[in-house]
């Protein structure tokens, strides 16, 4: 198990830390936990050296290094399916749980891309967090600056609402298409 300290320079992100769980050359799970939880990790791990370059990436816009993680293969197609559109998704985008049923080609299935998301293993890597109810979805369409707000209606998020909004404020701020 590896424990990866966030440096963002935003309070909330930053009182959480990775941590990291892996087998042989994959990752298993990420989980956000409180700094105060926080265990000693070897230094000399491998996987160390690899998530603190793909988060100094993405401290400065880039997700690429980030998404690009050996993660453990999904566990169902339909995890599959949720992952591949939301490793697609730019970085300070967001869509709703209707457009990521939509994109996960069953249009039908909402609650089941919501479902999925409450499940994800691997959050920042597959950025859960960037998947809102369809009335905030509409309001960001006409104004993105929304996320910047201290109380918009972000929708739930397995770590809390005020977790979701810091990081969904994070990634607009260090969007390429936002600056």
């Amino acid at each position: 198990m590896l424990t990866i300290p966030l440096h963002t320079g935003d309070p909330i992100i930053d009182a959480y830390s990775l941590r990291v769980l892996t087998t042989g050359s994959v990752i298993t799970q990420i989980t956000f936990i409180n700094r105060e939880h926080e265990s000693e990790t070897n230094p000399h791990d491998p996987f160390v050296a690899l998530i603190t370059q793909a988060l100094s990436a993405w401290y400065d816009g880039d997700v690429s290094k980030l998404r690009a993680l050996p993660l453990a293969p999904a566990a169902t197609p339909w995890a599959s399916k949720i992952r591949t559109v939301l490793h697609r998704l730019p970085l300070g985008k967001t869509l709703s749980y209707t457009q990521l049923a939509q994109l996960a080609n069953n249009p039908r299935a909402v609650r089941a891309a919501a479902s999925a998301c409450a499940r994800n293993p691997f959050p920042l890597v597959i950025p859960c967090h960037a998947v809102v109810p369809q009335p905030t979805q509409h309001k960001l369409e006409r104004n993105p600056e929304l996320v910047t707000t201290a109380h918009f209606p972000s929708g739930n998020y397995a770590f809390g609402p005020d977790l979701k909004r810091a990081l969904l404020k994070f990634d607009h701020q260090h969007s390429h298409q936002f600056r």
